[in-house]
């Protein structure tokens, strides 16, 4: 278990902030680590913000990268919307479509290091610094 950590997104539109603790950073690949918050679509991207001795002692420690989800795949009418003209007391008997829907396995998110941010600004910063995003004071003025 690690220390207690808040994130911050934008799922659906609204601009959120929540809190989660960290899981063993050495069962997971190096630089990444897995934290128990809730996660909805539109945290990918969020701040990772440990809190030191209390607030407001913030260090920033990673970013969101992703929620453990499964890929279900399922049947569905091919023509009808919304269960239209279905009647469940009867076999279906018309033509099938497959679909898939992801499904979110709430509390285990996947998150990257500052490590692996710095590396990947170093690595690719004449590109970046060319398209607008100059980063140095963020990155480079650390370790």
């Amino acid at each position: 278990m690690g220390q207690l950590r808040i994130y911050d997104g934008i799922p659906m539109g609204h601009a959120m902030i929540t809190r989660g603790i960290v899981s063993d950073p050495k069962r997971i690949r190096k630089g990444t680590f897995l934290i128990d918050a809730v996660f909805n679509h539109g945290f990918s991207g969020g701040l990772v913000i440990a809190v030191r001795d209390g607030v407001p002692n913030f260090e920033i420690v990673g970013m969101i990268k992703s929620s453990a989800a499964e890929n279900k795949l399922y049947l569905t009418p091919l023509e009808v919307g919304d269960n239209e003209g279905l009647n469940f007391s009867e076999p279906y008997t018309g033509e099938l479509k497959l679909k898939s829907e992801k499904d979110i396995k709430y509390g285990i998110t996947f998150s990257v290091t500052t490590e692996i941010l710095r590396n990947f600004y170093k690595e690719n910063r004449d590109a970046l610094v060319e398209r607008g995003y100059d980063l140095d004071g963020f990155f480079l003025s650390k370790k």
